[in-house]
């Protein structure tokens, strides 16, 4: 076998050590990280659940990241805008996203151009708001039980509201029917507070009403609550039973809130995100301020989240073929 010329070996040498230099400037380069300011993506407007959770984490993210955490809200199609463009964002780690459970729910009512279990790479659940199925005075039901007993007597009279078709309170009202075998009649909302304001109003008869939104309006005794949607009462509603303990288990349903990178992002910058996240979680002040806007700290393992949002995405896309829910409405 003939040996290559005297000025192409070294060039042969340089190029088969390439990928072990590669790997090494990637290291590096994670060593170092972050080096500039990192963008957080929430797909819902400024204001909501996701924003106020991004806003109360990120400042302490940041002072020990060293590094800003710049919120960038991206609304529209239910945080399909938001979601795809972190899902094509490049996996460096400079781009970060807190997303709802909108995220589980899309998939089995959209078509989407990225496949969301294989698009992002989840960091950690961070916090739950249950909803409370809330009546007006249109309703004289006191509790769960008269209510069922009430709306299995006029079939299709009374109607629920939702902050828009495909939200959690659209899915929970339909979990609801299918569970106690009623007919309700949706009403699909453009955003919470005019879904809220008609609910408490009289327009509609019920809503499921997001617990921080509604708690309120339970205290002032304009509207009622007959049944909360977590597995624990609340401290915001401590007279309000849980939707098992008031006669219908398995009616669990909140809106949860995770943390995501961009698939391929490398796991020493995932692990360093949720090494601050979880460290985030546990100060006393952030904990308090989150607890008092009605959130649930969750701060899961990427392994856990990642089993729990498989199971979300399935288990939603069996409530849309149940209950024939259609993205249109």
């Amino acid at each position: 076998m003939r040996k290559p010329p005297r000025l192409l070996a070294p060039l042969l040498l340089t190029l088969a050590g390439m990928p072990h230099i590669a790997q090494a400037q990637s290291a590096l380069a994670e060593e170092s990280f972050p080096s500039r300011a990192i963008h957080l993506v929430v797909p819902m407007a400024a204001g909501g659940s996701s924003d106020i959770l991004a806003r109360i984490v990120a400042p302490k993210m940041a002072a020990a990241l060293g590094q800003p955490l710049v919120i960038e809200n991206k609304p529209g199609g239910n945080g399909l805008i938001g979601e795809e463009q972190v899902a094509r964002a490049r996996p460096d780690g400079y781009t970060l996203m807190i997303e709802s459970t909108a995220v589980a729910i899309n998939p089995g009512l959209n078509v989407q151009s990225y496949d969301p279990l294989k698009a992002f790479l989840p960091v950690s659940q961070v916090a739950a708001v249950p909803l409370v199925l809330t009546l007006n005075s249109t309703l004289p039901a006191q509790n769960l039980k008269e209510l069922i007993e009430a709306l299995k007597a006029r079939p299709g009279a009374y109607t629920y509201a939702s902050f828009g078709n495909g939200s959690i309170a659209h899915f929970a009202g339909e979990m609801f029917k299918l569970a106690a075998g009623l007919d309700l009649t949706h009403i699909a909302y453009k955003g919470t507070p005019q879904a809220v304001n008609d609910t408490v109003g009289g327009q509609v008869n019920m809503m499921f009403a997001p617990l921080p939104t509604i708690a309120q309006h339970l205290k002032g005794g304009k509207v009622r609550g007959v049944g909360i949607t977590s597995a624990l009462r609340s401290p915001l509603a401590p007279d309000v039973p849980t939707m098992a303990e008031a006669g219908l288990p398995g009616m669990e349903v909140q809106t949860w809130f995770g943390m995501f990178l961009p698939a391929g992002t490398p796991l020493p910058i995932a692990n360093r995100f949720h090494e601050e996240l979880v460290k985030s979680l546990k100060l006393p002040d952030v904990r308090a301020a989150l607890e008092a806007q009605g959130f649930v700290v969750i701060a899961s393992t990427p392994a856990e989240f990642s089993k729990a949002f498989q199971a979300e995405v399935e288990r939603y896309l069996r409530v849309v073929r149940q209950a024939h829910i259609k993205a249109d409405g």
